[in-house]
């Protein structure tokens, strides 16, 4: 028998089971390259965090005496940090960045070797498929006698050797096939070159001893088939009956690699992403910490502050737990209530609350079964006594209204049971009550100090605001306030005694007038000194009155550079008010103007009055106009 089979070209078959062990081994490499690529990744993002931390140290150790600090700008450096034991260096994280680097390049040539093997597999199983196409004429004519088709049994010898290939695949991913052993040592390796060495040694796995090829052993098996041809076919037909499950695992095999691969991919894009928002974020932060003002980078108020963020996050945790604390006993409080109504419906009860009225005690159940018990033994004795023969005539007379008796004794159970139901509603709430006797007794005693504390503030509060018991009706705020009042009162007067001839003064109103300014204790009056008599502000004529306004706004200003340490107030500005004033009442408006300004104030006055005119020398007049208004200036 031929040692290979040949295909229509002449070339010998593919050998299947080298490839698929191939293949294993392959994906065993792949998966340990992944895997070490992963942690590499990850080793390198643990190093890029502390660098990352430990910035400062490296911002320190670059400090010079004499050089600005490129942080705060500070000459002198007297306190620079140190550097840590655990110090991560920049050459570090390089080495770590380009060792992850290599382990992902070299995870991604495994994947690529991998997908190679598995498209090997796929087409020397298809062409192992085809070879029934492509027997020898010889085997067709050795075979021409039997019964069975010698290119039917020829392919059910192929597809049991496919079964065979999946029993070799079984037993090469079980947790003791040597396929997986490069890769294991590789994983706690922290060699730069540890990937490239795991893919080799899977590379090196071949299906040595494990006897001979598929295509050998169905050469071999031919001549077998040729003398044991009834054997034979039962068993190609058993073998046949198994092929589609063995399809379908290979098929759901090659699906699983597939997703398998697609993951991987997802993973690596997903894993280069946050690499590249941990790099943004850090940018970031690097930005923001050089934002931070110098006032901000106080050790003790930062650690104040930190502190504070601790307490406030505590008590939102709390707050948290507390919130879904209640919101589990509130779900537990539902579902107890529901397991109550449907406990309650299952008992014929309309409600819960009407299954605890018709709870009974230990002395009521054992008086209902002894009465139960008397009622069977009174049930036993009618009977015997129904046996007479004098009560048989009797009984065969018109009955008894029964249902009628029947009724009345169903009435008069229910009557009993309301009885005893609202007997036990009375005991509950007279228990109720008189547990609330003490707790009200207790409550009223712990009021009475309260409420003395209660009437205390609220007759000083009603004091402070000018009610109650306040005899002048004046809020303390009023109060504190009416004293500045007369202070500014006293310095009006000095400007209202020049300007009115001597005539007016203002005093604060003390008196025991009720309206709205004089509850708020802001009252004025007026004393007349050619009457002798103290009359309101509302009394004084237009002109008057604005040189009342003006007095006092002199005053005010007078008191507040007074408060103030003897800062002057050197600019006025008078808006109107000189149109009501008499010619003599003016004159004396402008001497103290002019007193003001011969003071070293600068006083403004805004006013349609063309006197005025002569009187200011320096003018800013505004002229109106069709085009707009126009500002012309005298000095």
């Amino acid at each position: 028998p031929p040692l290979f089979l040949k295909r229509p070209g002449g070339a010998p078959r593919p050998p299947l089971a080298g490839a698929v062990r191939e293949r294993l081994a392959a994906r065993g490499a792949a998966a340990d390259a992944a895997r070490d690529a992963a942690l590499a990744r990850a080793r390198a993002g643990e190093l890029r965090q502390q660098r990352f931390d430990a910035i400062t140290a490296e911002l320190a150790a670059a400090l010079v005496d004499g050089s600005p600090c490129p942080v705060c700008g500070a000459l002198g450096h007297p306190d620079p940090t140190e550097v840590r034991a655990d110090h991560v260096g920049k050459d570090e994280e390089l080495a770590a960045e380009a060792r992850a680097a290599r382990r992902e390049a070299a995870a991604s040539e495994a994947a690529r070797r991998l997908a190679g093997l598995t498209e090997r597999v796929r087409t020397l199983r298809a062409t192992l498929l085809r070879v029934p196409d492509s027997l020898p004429a010889a085997v067709a004519e050795r075979s021409a006698a039997s019964p069975v088709d010698p290119v039917r049994e020829l392919l059910d010898e192929l597809r049991g050797t496919l079964l065979d290939e999946s029993v070799l695949l079984d037993d090469a991913t079980s947790p003791g096939s040597a396929d997986h052993a490069p890769g294991s040592a590789d994983r706690d390796s922290d060699d730069p070159d540890s990937a490239e060495r795991g893919s080799a040694g899977h590379d090196s796995a071949k299906p040595g001893g494990g006897g001979p090829e598929p295509a050998e052993r169905i050469a071999t098996e031919l001549d077998a088939v040729a003398a044991a041809f009834t054997v034979a076919a039962r068993e190609a037909t058993a073998a046949a009956r198994d092929l589609p499950g063995a399809e379908a695992g290979l098929a759901a095999l090659a699906d699983a690699e597939t997703r398998a691969h697609a993951e991987l991919a997802t993973h690596r894009s997903e894993q280069r992403q946050a690499g590249l928002r941990a790099a943004a974020a850090r940018e970031r932060a690097a930005r923001a910490l050089a934002k931070v003002p110098a006032a901000l980078r106080d050790p003790a108020r930062l650690v104040a502050r930190v502190d504070a963020v601790a307490a406030f996050a505590l008590a939102c945790g709390q707050a948290e737990q507390a919130v879904r604390a209640a919101r589990q006993a509130a779900g537990e409080v539902s579902r107890a209530e529901a397991a109550a109504v449907a406990a309650a419906a299952e008992a014929g009860f309309a409600d819960p609350a009407a299954a605890l009225a018709a709870r009974r005690d230990a002395d009521w159940l054992a008086d209902a079964e002894r009465r139960v018990r008397e009622h069977r033994e009174d049930r036993v004795r009618v009977l015997s006594r129904l046996q007479d023969p004098e009560l048989a005539e009797t009984a065969a007379g018109p009955p008894a209204p029964l249902d009628e008796r029947e009724r009345a004794a169903a009435d008069a159970r229910a009557a009993h049971e309301r009885a005893l139901a609202a007997a036990a509603t009375a005991a509950e709430r007279a228990r109720r009550l008189a547990a609330l006797v003490d707790e009200y007794a207790a409550a009223h005693a712990a009021l009475a100090p309260r409420r003395t504390a209660a009437d205390r503030l609220r007759a000083l509060a009603d004091l402070a605001a000018g009610r109650g018991g306040n005899q002048h009706g004046m809020p303390l705020s009023s109060y504190v306030l009416a004293a500045r009042l007369e202070e500014v009162a006293q310095a009006a007067s000095q400007r209202l005694a020049a300007m009115s001839g001597g005539r007016y003064t203002l005093v604060h109103d003390a008196g025991e007038r009720r309206d709205r300014r004089r509850r708020a204790g802001l009252g004025l009056l007026v004393e007349d000194a050619w009457t002798g008599r103290s009359r309101p502000t509302a009394t004084l004529s237009g002109g008057e009155t604005f040189q009342a306004a003006l007095s006092l706004a002199l005053g005010l200003a007078d008191v507040v550079s007074a408060e103030s340490g003897g800062h002057a107030i050197d600019a006025l500005f008078v808006d109107e008010g000189f149109g009501t004033l008499d010619p003599d009442s003016l004159d004396e408006v402008m001497n103290v103007l002019d007193e003001l300004r011969s003071g070293g104030r600068l006083v403004g006055v805004v006013s349609h009055v063309a006197d005025l005119r002569l009187r200011i020398p320096t003018q800013i007049q505004v002229h109106k106009g069709p085009n707009g208004s126009t500002v012309e200036t005298t000095i």
